[in-house]
């Protein structure tokens, strides 16, 4: 029984830092994030008692599995495998076919925005919401 906001709750978060062999967070900087008073969220001292147990993993992109010249996730619907070389005629390929996968228009002409994250204020959502207007006024997807 735990709630880190006062109460008699059961808290399964908790209950899971506890009994977990072992835990993995999504950075270096965010395991140690989660000690703070802040970054735990009132978990922080059951995070800093099982300490032993974190470990960060670094952010990043295996290069051997995403690498455009051997990714099998390349070879279907349009999409096709590029090097280098092949970079300018290969990557416009592989536009057209997410643009065709996404239902857009096909264009060339026009860059395709996206956004990779958590729906987080850390990570910067609220910039990108005050920027939408400003990014719909031009032509892009």
């Amino acid at each position: 029984m735990y709630d880190p906001v006062g109460g008699e709750h059961f808290n399964i978060f908790a209950a899971g830092l506890k009994t977990a062999d072992r835990i993995v967070t999504v950075s270096h900087g965010y395991a140690w994030e989660l000690k703070t008073t802040e970054g735990g969220w009132g978990l922080h001292g059951i995070i800093n008692e099982n300490d032993w147990k974190f470990r960060g993993i670094v952010n990043g992109v295996d290069t051997k599995d995403w690498n455009p010249q051997f990714d099998i996730h390349l070879k279907s619907d349009g999409y096709t495998n590029y090097t280098l070389e092949t970079l300018q005629t290969g990557k416009r390929q592989c536009k057209a076919a997410l643009q065709k996968e996404l239902g857009l228009p096909v264009r060339e002409d026009v860059p395709i925005i996206s956004f990779i994250g958590r729906l987080d204020q850390q990570k910067g959502v609220d910039l990108i919401a005050e920027a939408i207007p400003w990014m719909m006024s031009h032509d892009v997807q």
